[in-house]
């Protein structure tokens, strides 16, 4: 584009961040069923009082809403759509079925009980829950919006990243399931003592560790479909004009092009919102911001010198190497 001329800004009709709202597409059939199973999961709670279904829906509402994109004929479902259902539909099994598991030897969560208590409460749980299972999906659900078979990079580039998307999934998901497993072996056999074993030595919230790593993997999965082509209608055109050229429309020009790059990785940008809100989310759960987790830990174990030391040395989710 020559910009020895004056030009003005005109906005082009590109596509939108989300498709418009139509239940045909994957992406909206997704949010839907998270808007259902929060709301049956609420009229359980406040209707029976029951702890029981609170992980088995909040967390098992992932793998339900990979069902439209699993039962679509998979020559029209693009590779990374297909990679990325399958690794969201595992974990939210896999980690469902645990914490489920979990829920029928415990019965009641006791960082919940005063939540839960209220009708109030309760929605602010299951509201919270809801925007846990949007917010940390969107690299998933936007990469369903680009049906494309080839990414920004093309060819064997983009195999290249979802193949390390998938590889750094498979750690994540390693690194959660083995530490639950040592977590939930360790209380069996030491009951009313706080867990230092295995992976729970080098981190106080490992579990946490492998799930920020596991939603990154999903990230990079969808990555180059979160990216415009460049051949795709830019957001501002620039159209020159003859009222003669000046520092305003070289300006100008170069403002349209970075607002140009900024809008075709639109949906890459917004994706990162997923692990900074997790990482959030995780820290006030860790800190004891959110829930009452760290209170109860501290009367439970506080008198015990060796977990006075391991708060002290041991980091709260990421390792010191």
């Amino acid at each position: 584009m020559d910009y020895s001329s004056t030009t003005k800004l005109s906005v082009a009709n590109g596509p939108m961040m989300i498709p418009i709202l139509d239940f045909s597409n994957p992406f909206w059939q997704a949010n839907g069923i998270f808007v259902c199973t929060n709301v049956v999961g609420f009229l359980i709670s406040i209707t029976t009082g029951s702890h029981l279904h609170l992980d088995l829906i909040g967390t098992g509402a992932f793998a339900l809403a990979t069902i439209p994109t699993l039962l679509q004929q998979q020559q029209n479902v693009a590779l990374h759509a297909q990679w990325s259902s399958w690794a969201v539909a595992v974990w939210g099994i896999k980690l469902a079925g645990f914490l489920f598991f979990r829920a029928t030897q415990v019965r009641h969560d006791k960082r919940l009980e005063d939540l839960l208590l209220t009708t109030t409460g309760t929605f602010q749980f299951w509201l919270v829950t809801f925007v846990w299972n949007v917010v940390c999906s969107v690299p998933y659900l936007l990469g369903l919006c680009n049906r494309g078979t080839s990414g920004i990079l093309g060819g064997g580039a983009d195999s290249m990243v979802l193949k390390t998307g998938v590889a750094m999934y498979a750690l994540g998901l390693g690194i959660e399931t083995i530490a639950d497993l040592q977590k939930f072996s360790f209380k069996r056999a030491n009951p009313g003592k706080f867990c230092n074993a295995g992976l729970w030595s080098i981190s106080q919230h490992p579990n946490y560790l492998g799930n920020l790593i596991l939603w990154f993997g999903i990230l990079i999965m969808n990555a180059p479909w979160l990216i415009e082509s460049m051949s795709a209608p830019p957001l501002f055109t620039v159209v020159p004009t003859t009222d003669g050229a000046s520092i305003t429309s070289l300006l100008i020009g170069s403002l349209k092009s970075s607002v140009n790059w900024l809008w075709k990785c639109r949906r890459l940008i917004v994706s990162l919102v997923s692990p900074w809100f997790m990482w959030q989310l995780f820290s006030s759960q860790a800190t004891g911001a959110m829930t009452n987790s760290l209170e109860l830990a501290n009367s439970k174990y506080g008198n015990d010198p060796g977990y006075k030391g391991y708060v002290e040395n041991v980091p709260l989710i990421f390792p010191k190497f």
